[in-house]
């Protein structure tokens, strides 16, 4: 497994003076406890870029996750603020409470220690494909196809079991489909792997349409629904009733038909 990272930029914090008046402050508490008065009406939610359920343009946040916080913090007349990370350091920054929500999250016994999994899930089928450049010799009609290239997928993502679990497969990883797909078309990868929503969506946004196909095997789920998912260290945690009834209300009442309707989607 070959694992490319994109370059960590690190910054200095600009003198201790200030965060020992923070650290000092009344208003600062460890694990958001009730006497954290500031930001006790924000949402935090960490995100990263993964059109079109989450899309991240310089300082705009759009997409159908984004839309659907937005009206649940409307419903609650809380604010909302989004922390941009790649997936992997959102799923640390809501593991360690330092963001309240994350967004399309698959539900996992070693998640469940970490997240409170919002019912009912917001998405609850998929199709797992495989992309690959378009008059290459790739063919990957079965599973097992797969051994033969060097399959590009996202860090992090869970996908299906198999495929997650299994080391034969030459796997590249990376921190972004945006770099799956350049991989694939700089002949750096045979093909890469992600979900049929968003694999179609970044490669028509990409405008590689007329380079970029679709495999012959496509592995199809309806076990494995797309979560918000919020941190155990939240303070908000004794929302979880809220956010469920607020969930299956747009669910019921077709908003999310509506949400992704925005993007060119249906369920």
């Amino acid at each position: 497994m070959t694992d490319i990272n994109n370059s960590e930029i690190s910054y200095i914090s600009i003198g201790l003076m200030a965060i020992l008046i923070l650290i000092m402050s009344p208003a600062y508490s460890h694990g958001g406890s009730k006497t954290a008065k500031a930001g006790e009406n924000e949402i935090v939610v960490a995100i990263s870029n993964w059109a079109p359920r989450k899309i991240i343009e310089g300082d705009d946040i759009s997409g159908i996750d984004p839309d659907i916080l937005k009206e649940v913090a409307r419903r609650l007349n809380m604010k909302i603020r989004f922390l941009t990370c790649t997936w992997r350091r959102c799923q640390e920054e809501v593991k360690n409470g330092r963001a309240d929500f994350i967004t399309s999250a698959s539900r996992t016994a070693e998640r469940e220690k970490f997240y409170h999994f919002i019912e009912p899930p917001y998405a609850t089928n998929s199709a797992i494909c495989l992309y690959t450049r378009k008059g290459s010799n790739v063919r990957i009609r079965t599973y097992t196809d797969m051994y033969k290239y060097r399959i590009a997928s996202v860090r992090g993502s869970i996908l299906f079991d198999r495929f997650d679990k299994d080391e034969r497969i030459d796997k590249v990883i990376v921190s972004g489909n945006a770099l799956t797909l350049k991989l694939l078309i700089e002949k750096r990868v045979d093909a890469f792997i992600d979900t049929e929503m968003i694999g179609d969506y970044a490669v028509k946004k990409a405008g590689y349409e007329d380079m970029i196909g679709k495999a012959a095997y496509k592995y199809h789920t309806e076990t494995d629904p797309a979560h918000m998912a919020l941190s155990r260290k939240s303070r908000h945690v004794h929302l979880i009733p809220e956010f469920s009834r607020i969930m299956k209300a747009l669910i019921d009442e077709g908003m999310i038909e509506t949400i992704r309707a925005r993007y060119g989607l249906k369920q």
